[in-house]
């Protein structure tokens, strides 16, 4: 048998209030039930900004190189092209050659282009910034026929040809030009130059060439009748070039070529170039 000790009336009141405090616990937990709380996100870790490599960086700007001329000193080249018959030209190519006695001798020879002795093919002149490089052309263009289609027209009855009648290409009806082509004739000069630090001459790379019709030549062929010929034109070119380096004080001048082709009776052509420097512009003064 259990026996149970006797319960004072402090423990019976103890006992009463945890009761109570129990059931008021259980109740609210039944009415409001509750989730367990969400732990906070951990913060982002932000990545560093990305940093390009050296190499893709973008150049900087290059500067204007219009605004940039100015600062830079000009050399003026001339190159005057004349031809002239054997004898005449025979005659000068010894002081022409002398750079003591050149321009004594190319004032001669514009008097006989003046008194129409020699011709004056052309006289180009270019203004160039040190260092760079500028063209200047004279063209006319010549076009003319390379490929041609043939008749395929059954032949005309024979006839007695006329011997007063001339046989061209037109006469005949024998082809078609179907491609043409196209040369420039006139005059190119190409330079790039430097002038020296000290202003007082110039280094030059120039190329000056002049092309023209010599003539046409005569080349037969076949018409589309018994006993009758063609003849088709082609344009034979004439061309004198003179591709050069040199080195020239300010004002100076130098023959550079001397040619003739080789028909027969040809005058011979002469280049003779040229220089004159021009400073650099001076800055403006800012206090103006």
């Amino acid at each position: 048998m259990r026996v149970r000790p006797a319960q004072t009336p402090t423990t019976m009141k103890l006992t009463s209030l945890f009761t109570l405090a129990t059931t008021l616990t259980l109740s609210s937990l039944a009415e409001n039930p509750t989730t367990p709380p969400v732990p906070p996100n951990p913060p982002s870790a932000t990545p560093p900004p990305s940093v390009a490599p050296e190499s893709a960086q973008p150049p900087p700007p290059e500067p204007d190189v219009l605004k940039s001329l100015h600062q830079l000193p000009q050399s003026r080249i001339d190159v005057l092209m004349v031809s002239l018959p054997e004898d005449k030209a025979l005659a000068l190519l010894p002081e022409l050659r002398d750079p003591k006695t050149i321009e004594a001798a190319q004032a001669r020879l514009l008097k006989l282009v003046a008194d129409k002795q020699a011709t004056l093919v052309d006289w180009p002149q270019l203004t160039n910034p040190s260092g760079k490089r500028t063209v200047t052309e004279s063209i006319v263009e010549y076009r003319y026929p390379v490929d041609f289609a043939f008749s395929s027209a059954p032949p005309a009855p024979p006839t007695t040809p006329d011997p007063a009648k001339k046989s061209l290409l037109v006469d005949a009806d024998a082809a078609t030009p179907t491609t043409f082509e196209t040369r420039n004739t006139g005059t190119t000069l190409e330079v790039e130059s430097v002038v020296a630090p000290d202003g007082q001459s110039v280094t030059a790379q120039i190329s000056a060439q002049t092309v023209h019709l010599l003539r046409e030549r005569e080349f037969p062929t076949k018409g589309d009748r018994p006993g009758e010929k063609a003849h088709i034109f082609q344009p034979i070119f004439e061309t004198q070039k003179a591709s050069v380096v040199f080195c020239l004080r300010d004002g100076e001048r130098s023959l550079i070529y001397v040619g003739k082709p080789v028909e027969p009776g040809s005058p011979i052509q002469l280049f003779i170039v040229g220089a004159k420097i021009i400073p650099a512009l001076q800055p403006a003064d800012p206090r103006k």
